[in-house]
């Protein structure tokens, strides 16, 4: 998977498309013990396509937008080394039958970032997993997330920042244990 992770980034530098890990890839990256099988990046509408371009030969699914709950988005999937890729280029959450738009952009310019072999690679930061874990239903990630050293206040800000705080308090307080 790092290799894989590797050769994406090394493209999408030189191609100056914008993109951070998220899923649980991005999850064990910092810490949280769940497992994690494949790789998926969110970027904006131009980088899914730019992307389609640059891996066409590895196409599974070409990106096109599609709505598969809990996302939405302009997505594809590609096998890479043997590695599923998904792509997905202005990334919505469906919650309650609702489309909560996920702020790429915002969330690159206070990115996480993790070193693999000396390389920095962008992530979705922790609170924004377990927000989207719980909004995707995802137990398995939003379980392990709660268990990292993750800030309340981070939390509130994702949700502050969907709009959502009134809706997933009591689930996020459960999680943390309070």
């Amino acid at each position: 998977m790092r290799k894989t992770l590797q050769d994406i980034k090394k493209k999408l530098i030189k191609e100056d498309i914008p993109w951070l890990l998220a899923g649980k890839t991005a999850a064990v990256l910092q810490g949280a013990l769940v497992k994690a099988s494949k790789l998926t990046l969110y970027t904006d509408r131009m980088g899914s396509y730019k992307f389609g371009d640059f891996f066409q030969e590895y196409k599974q699914q070409r990106v096109k937008y599609r709505e598969n709950p809990p996302l939405a988005g302009h997505s594809g999937i590609y096998m890479i080394n043997d590695i599923e890729v998904g792509i997905i280029g202005d990334p919505e959450v469906i919650y309650q039958h609702r489309k909560y738009p996920v702020p790429v952009h915002q969330i690159l310019s206070g990115e996480q970032k993790f070193e693999i072999d000396g390389e920095m690679m962008p992530l979705l930061p922790l609170p924004w997993l377990l927000v989207l874990g719980i909004m995707g239903n995802d137990t398995d990630l939003s379980s392990a997330v709660a268990e990292t050293e993750i800030n309340a206040d981070d939390i509130q800000q994702v949700t502050d920042t969907l709009g959502i705080t009134y809706y997933l308090k009591p689930e996020i307080d459960r999680l943390l244990g309070k």
